[in-house]
C-alpha cells in the first residue's frame, strides 16, 4: 500500500444535513385545518362500523353491538394508524385532509417516508396530544412551539421521525 495515499475507508463522514428545499409557507395553520378533517374521516369509519354493527345486530341477538362497544378502546387507535400509515406511506405521501390543504409529507432526505414511518407520525402525535395532554390543552401547544423555531416549521414527532410536513408543488396543467 502506498503510504501517501490516505486511507479513507475509516474515516466516518459528516451526515449530510442540507435535504432538498421545502416550500413551508402557511404549513402550520394548513396542518391544523388538515387534522380536522382527518379527524372527521377516521369518526367517518367509526360510523361505518356502528352501522355494520346495527345490520348484523338483529341475526346476532345484539352480539354485535357488544362487540364493537368492548372492541372500541383498541379499534380507535387501530384505525388512526391503518389511516395514516397507509395515506401517507402512499404515493400521494399524505392523508386526504393533507391533500384537501395542498400538504405532503417527506422524509428530510426528500424521499417518501414507509408505513412504520408514518404510523409512528401518526402515535407521536395522537398519544401526546389527544390522550396524555387533554386535561390540559395549553400544553398540546408544546407540540407546535418547535414549529415557531425550526426553519422547516416541523412539529416535535417530526423532528423525531426526521419527517418534513411542506406544500405540495403547484398544480401545472398541460399547455
Amino acid at each position: 500500500m502506498n503510504s501517501n495515499m490516505p486511507n479513507t475507508a475509516y474515516r466516518m463522514q459528516p451526515p449530510v444535513t442540507v435535504g432538498p428545499a421545502f416550500n413551508v409557507d402557511g404549513v402550520r395553520t394548513r396542518r391544523i385545518f388538515a387534522f380536522c378533517v382527518d379527524f372527521l374521516m377516521i369518526l367517518s369509519l367509526i360510523m361505518a362500523l356502528f352501522v355494520v354493527a346495527f345490520i348484523f345486530a338483529i341475526p346476532t341477538f345484539g352480539f354485535s353491538f357488544i362487540a364493537l362497544f368492548l372492541a372500541l378502546p383498541a379499534l380507535m387507535p387501530a384505525l388512526a394508524l391503518l389511516y395514516n400509515g397507509v395515506t401517507v406511506s402512499g404515493p400521494n405521501r399524505a392523508t386526504i385532509g393533507m391533500r384537501m390543504f395542498d400538504l405532503k409529507v417527506t422524509r428530510r432526505d426528500g424521499g417518501t417516508p414507509g408505513f412504520l414511518q408514518a404510523a409512528a407520525h401518526a402515535v407521536l402525535f395522537y398519544v401526546p396530544g389527544l390522550v396524555i395532554l387533554q386535561p390540559h390543552l395549553f400544553l398540546l401547544l408544546l407540540l407546535l412551539l418547535p414549529t415557531f423555531f425550526e426553519a422547516d416549521k416541523r412539529m416535535l414527532h417530526d423532528i423525531l421521525l426526521g419527517l418534513v410536513v411542506s406544500r405540495r408543488e403547484p398544480f401545472l396543467p398541460y399547455v
